[in-house]
């Protein structure tokens, strides 16, 4: 009989535990949420010129040492790539270069329609955003 009553207390005692060491554990918010509530991007910006054949652009991501993936799209096709850690000012600055393919037909129209798309991702959390860009060399 103890013994029941000892394992009955115990599993009303770990939602406390597990959740953030609040009395309350019934209330108690999981950390993952607030991960997630707390991770924010916006204000997405890409420059219009692409010299040299990278995109070059910026985004307000909060709070500072997030992961932040950044892909290029033309149409379907992948035309670049790459990844940073979100710094600790207000914006976060990024140059990613683009594919040999899609340097060649900028050179060619002297211009291209892109997709740009950011995500940021944090303990338990990812947010992500996006926009169109037409760049020209």
């Amino acid at each position: 009989m103890r013994r029941l009553v000892i394992a009955a207390l115990a599993t009303f005692a770990v939602p406390g535990v597990v959740y953030a060491h609040q009395p309350d554990g019934v209330l108690a918010t999981p950390p993952a949420v607030r991960a997630a509530q707390s991770l924010t991007i916006s204000d997405l910006h890409v420059e219009r010129r692409a010299g040299g054949g990278r995109v070059r652009g910026s985004v307000a991501v909060g709070p500072a040492g997030a992961a932040l993936e950044v892909v290029i799209r033309r149409g379907a096709r992948r035309a670049g790539h790459g990844t940073l850690t979100a710094s600790a000012g207000a914006r976060t600055s990024f140059s990613v270069g683009l594919t040999q393919s899609s340097r060649a037909r900028l050179q060619r129209t002297g211009h291209l329609y892109l997709r740009v798309a950011v995500t940021a991702s944090g303990p338990g959390a990812q947010v992500s955003t996006s926009t169109s860009a037409r760049v020209t060399r």
